[in-house]
């Protein structure tokens, strides 16, 4: 019922809520794990290994029949004739000082992939911590056991998981997700490129801003092209876009902010995506703050950039874009600041 080869059940109990079997290895020791003594066939009867002490230890197993099982184990500590020192039988069944068998051990360890920890040492009757243990255990094997090969051109990204930014990497030509780092800083960057496998054939790495994504590229791979997304170039006109918004709205009456209902979601969105009655809202609001409009069409000027069919129309375009900026706009500013800077580092944003 146990299905426990290594265990003998010398008792066996139940009751409405679990079964407990009390049991004991079958097999005797053959070393001492003191002094490595082995016991021969050819030892005289009194150089064997004989019981010092029996420690009861009780584990718990999967369940049986919808009821919790709760293993006794007989833990015989034996004394050796050779060293006279004491040992504890090894088991193979069960961790040194764990509460569970191993094979349930595995099967929380699959379980805690889907289920909070907390529900299942409240169906185990173990700690949360021991569960979350097995967890991290059962990660850091995995962890050692993987292995994959540098992609042609690399993501570099970040996303806010557990209250920690961690960086995440990507194969971005065939849209594959490869490791989500502990962390973003540089020296992390640097180590997770380090463990793909041919890293110094990567031909272009998309990064966002930071400086530390360039730094750790350029010292690993000097030939490799860094390309600043264009999600985060347009990102940082959207939100230039929404300070000015903001501040044209802050400094209105109660009354007057009313007419502006709903402008975060029209202003920031992609104009080509609008519907005809929200353009002409958007007119609306445009022809009684010329400078929302203005703010507006610096945010699209930039999207149209990357419209461009090839790289000398998009500095074109750049170039009129700049060209566009009013004095009042430092939000559109510190972007044009911002591309001159990355243009010195030899950084490709087009």
């Amino acid at each position: 019922m146990l299905n426990i080869p290594e265990f003998e059940v010398v008792k066996q109990e139940q009751n409405e809520y679990y079964y407990r079997f009390t049991v004991e290895r079958k097999e005797l020791p053959y070393m001492c794990t003191n002094c490595g003594w082995i016991k021969s066939e050819h030892d005289k009867a009194e150089d064997v290994f004989r019981v010092y002490q029996i420690k009861e230890r009780t584990v718990s197993d999967l369940p049986i029949h919808s009821k919790a099982i709760r293993i006794v184990i007989r833990h015989r500590r034996f004394k050796c004739p050779a060293c006279k020192g004491t040992f504890y039988e090894w088991l193979d069944s069960v961790d040194r000082n764990d509460k569970v068998i191993k094979r349930l051990k595995e099967y929380i360890q699959l379980l805690a992939l889907k289920i909070p920890f907390t529900n299942i040492a409240d169906e185990y009757s173990i700690s949360h911590t021991t569960v979350k243990r097995y967890f991290e255990e059962y990660v850091e094997e995995k962890d050692e056991d993987r292995y994959f090969v540098a992609p042609r051109v690399l993501g570099i990204d970040e996303a806010h998981l557990n209250k920690k930014m961690r960086g995440v990497f990507t194969d971005t030509e065939n849209f594959k997700l490869l490791e989500i780092a502990r962390d973003n800083t540089k020296k992390t960057v640097k180590e997770v490129i380090q463990s793909m496998d041919n890293f110094q054939d990567i031909e272009v790495a998309t990064i966002d801003m930071a400086a530390g994504y360039k730094y750790a590229i350029q010292e690993l791979i000097p030939k490799c092209v860094i390309v600043v997304d264009k999600f985060h170039v347009v990102q940082y006109a959207q939100k230039a876009l929404n300070a000015i918004r903001v501040k044209i709205k802050k400094d209105l009456p109660k009354e007057k902010r009313r007419f502006l209902t709903k402008d975060r979601w029209v202003l920031l969105g992609n104009a080509e995506d609008l519907e005809f009655k929200d353009i002409v809202r958007r007119n609306e609001w445009f022809d009684r703050y010329p400078l929302l409009k203005q703010a507006y069409w610096l945010k699209e000027g930039i999207r149209n950039v990357y419209k461009a069919n090839s790289k000398e129309e998009a500095l074109e375009r750049y170039a009129k874009w700049e060209s566009e900026i009013s004095k009042e706009f430092k939000e559109f500013k510190e972007i044009r600041r911002t591309f001159n800077n990355l243009q010195r580092r030899n950084l490709q944003l087009l």
